[in-house]
């Protein structure tokens, strides 16, 4: 027994604090809390008298006593500064011990702190977890081995990076990493929550798991099968069917880009005479490509009059923003200037779509009277012309 406990029972000893004689107090004495059983003897106060109770743990012991090797009895003590800190005493259910540990720095390099009580002991053959292994080592889970932990004095080697205190290889795919990781620029990471965020837009409806950028697609079912396309790169594009090399796209009269069976890969592999050229894996005829809105175009092309043309004409969003020439159509691409305006007064262009022989004098003030347009929407008129109703933020920055 320690000197505490001698302090504690020989306080109990001169406050009286039985009727009987304190030193001989036996079990079975009647008692109202522990100090009634103040004795030489280990005793607990439980159900009115005094007993001896073993224990394994202080929670099995009555109010006011602590399991001290084995047995329930008064407490050494209650916090960590009832106990001599300076001679490395802890408190450890109610008693003062001095060959305790609080972390597996406090052990030899061979050994870990653990237990109940904690103590420096020999680590298990095989971990499961960082507090299985000694003191600047790390368990590497997938063997089950102390490995040494890395940090910044300790770097990974090449190929690797530092991860939780564990050097990691660099992963090129997903299934180079753990349960619910995705490879992100090299390294394995959880996945970012990417809930709450904004809808994505209709022409990128999917969201990519590692970044929560919209893109067009994550896989190929998420593209038009109708339309033979394949996911490549987060984009939908033509795809006759997907292919590892270029024999068996041959086989098939097709050839080969790299990922997928197409038609062509550049304009040689289709009809010239015929006035075909290749554009996004496929032989077309320009001049047999008619459409009323983009989407009626390939990807690559842009809704020009009704023609699909080259998708390298100049955004825009106000008549200013168009060279010479042109003007700022309502799908916000700067296209030729149309000539079937009487006169446009500044800033405005004359715009018209084909048999359009009025036209319209798209961005200036005296055109921008929301006359029955939707909230949003301005008008669009020219002369005795019907007009048409377009986003405010297509001709709202040329009209005051």
């Amino acid at each position: 027994m320690s000197w505490r406990a001698w302090v504690v029972i020989m306080a109990a000893l001169l406050a009286g604090c039985s009727a009987n004689d304190p030193k001989n107090v036996r079990a079975g004495a009647p008692c109202e809390d522990i100090l009634d059983c103040a004795s030489i003897f280990p005793l607990a106060c439980q159900d009115s008298a005094c007993a001896r109770i073993t224990c394994a743990r202080t929670v099995e012991c009555p109010i006011g006593a602590a399991c001290v090797d084995g047995l329930c009895r008064a407490a050494e003590c209650v916090t960590q500064a009832d106990c001599d800190a300076a001679a490395g005493a802890r408190c450890f259910e109610g008693d003062c011990r001095d060959d305790l540990c609080a972390s597996s720095a406090e052990c030899a390099p061979d050994r870990i702190c653990t237990g109940n009580p904690p103590q420096c002991a020999a680590p298990p053959s095989i971990c499961v977890r960082d507090a299985d292994c000694p003191d600047q080592t790390v368990c590497d889970v997938s063997r089950g081995a102390c490995v040494t932990a890395c940090g910044e004095s300790s770097p990974c080697p090449d190929g690797s990076y530092c991860d939780a205190r564990q050097c990691r290889s660099l992963c090129v795919t997903g299934a180079q990493c753990r349960e619910l990781e995705l490879c992100i620029e090299g390294k394995c990471a959880l996945a970012p929550d990417c809930s709450g965020r904004a809808a994505c837009p209709a022409a990128r409806p999917f969201r990519r798991p590692e970044d929560c950028v919209c893109v067009a697609c994550l896989v190929d079912t998420d593209c038009d099968g109708s339309s033979a396309q394949a996911c490549v790169d987060q984009q939908c594009v033509f795809c006759l069917q997907r292919a590892t090399s270029a024999l068996t796209c041959a086989s098939a009269g097709s050839v080969w880009d790299g990922q997928c069976c197409v038609s062509c890969r550049d304009t040689a592999d289709c009809d010239v005479d015929a006035g075909e050229s290749c554009l996004e894996g496929r032989c077309v005829n320009l001049e047999n490509l008619v459409c009323q809105t983009d989407s009626d175009c390939p990807a690559a092309l842009r809704c020009d009059g009704s023609r699909c043309a080259d998708s390298s004409l100049q955004p825009c969003a106000q008549q200013a923003d168009c060279p010479g020439g042109q003007a700022c159509y309502p799908e916000g691409r700067c296209r030729a200037e149309a000539a079937v305006c009487a006169s446009c007064p500044a800033p405005s262009r004359c715009v018209a779509e084909p048999q359009d022989t009025l036209g319209t004098c798209a961005g200036c003030a005296t055109h921008c009277a929301p006359d029955g347009c939707p909230s949003g929407q301005l008008c669009q008129r020219a002369g005795e012309a019907e007009g048409r109703c377009v986003d405010a933020a297509f001709l709202a920055p040329s009209c005051p």
